[in-house]
């Protein structure tokens, strides 16, 4: 992947991965589970609005529909637990309190009625998800030469575990299931998680290569003056100075125009 804008965007869903991974560890605890739920709610939807960002880029009908039924479920999801919660709290009290007189049959029945919708809802909000993760799994089927080849291996093994693990979870009122679906979805939100890794390289900027300056006019002309002067050596040499007569040979003083012997002119 050498887009840095989309691998920051990855690294940011695979942060709040990792929180939701860390915070999965311990749902099963009792009157923590809750609080959990919801802290878990939060970052489900932060990684989500990461996607809905990428696919802006990207503009990919299978992140498009993972968003959409990934947020769809959760929502319907949160409901679910809930109205769960709320059935737990209420068998908690009926059982501790003892029946309330003739009203001990009627809140039990709507103790179990609720405990129902709730189940029915986590199945309906389940089954969302689950297509929700399949969505995102043939994305990245589809486009795992995006991402190095570990990444890659682990999310598609990670999305494929929380596929499974989601279906499992539905069975919540079954304590085996719930178990499985745990350590199903444990296993892969934390190989989801491994798009943490894509932090974006800041490479080393070249450094810039001077542009050869031009040569100033000004020196330029000099250059062209100094190599237009003539050399010492092409000076012109100065005449010979005649020194004896041509007809006669006597000598002549410079300057002389007649020889002092014959006569002669003696030409310049």
């Amino acid at each position: 992947m050498s887009n840095s804008s989309l691998e920051k965007k990855w690294y940011g869903f695979g942060k709040y991965i990792l929180i939701v991974s860390i915070l999965w560890v311990f749902i099963l605890i009792p009157y923590l589970a809750f609080g959990i739920i919801v802290l878990q709610f939060i970052f489900i939807n932060l990684a989500l609005n990461e996607i809905k960002k990428i696919n802006r880029q990207l503009n990919n009908p299978n992140l498009e529909q993972f968003y959409t039924k990934c947020i769809t479920g959760n929502i319907i999801k949160l409901i679910g637990l809930i109205i769960l919660n709320i059935g737990a709290a209420m068998i908690t009290g009926f059982f501790v309190l003892g029946p309330l007189g003739p009203f001990g049959p009627l809140v039990f029945l709507s103790i179990i009625i609720l405990l129902i919708i709730g189940f029915i809802i986590m199945i309906i909000a389940s089954s969302i998800e689950m297509r929700g993760w399949e969505e995102l799994g043939s994305f990245f089927l589809q486009n795992k030469a995006m991402f190095p080849n570990k990444v890659a291996k682990d999310v598609i093994d990670g999305v494929d575990n929380l596929r499974s693990g989601t279906l499992s979870w539905a069975l919540g009122f079954l304590i085996i299931p719930i178990i499985i679906g745990w350590i199903y979805q444990m296993v892969g939100y934390f190989k989801l998680a491994t798009l943490n890794k894509l932090v974006p390289k800041k490479g080393i900027q070249p450094t810039p290569t001077p542009e050869p300056q031009p040569t100033p006019i000004s020196e330029l002309q000099a250059s062209l003056t100094f190599e237009s002067q003539p050399s010492p050596t092409s000076a012109q040499e100065p005449r010979d100075i005649i020194k004896f007569c041509p007809l006669c040979g006597a000598k002549i003083e410079q300057g002389t125009r007649f020889c002092g012997e014959c006569g002669a002119q003696i030409s310049d």
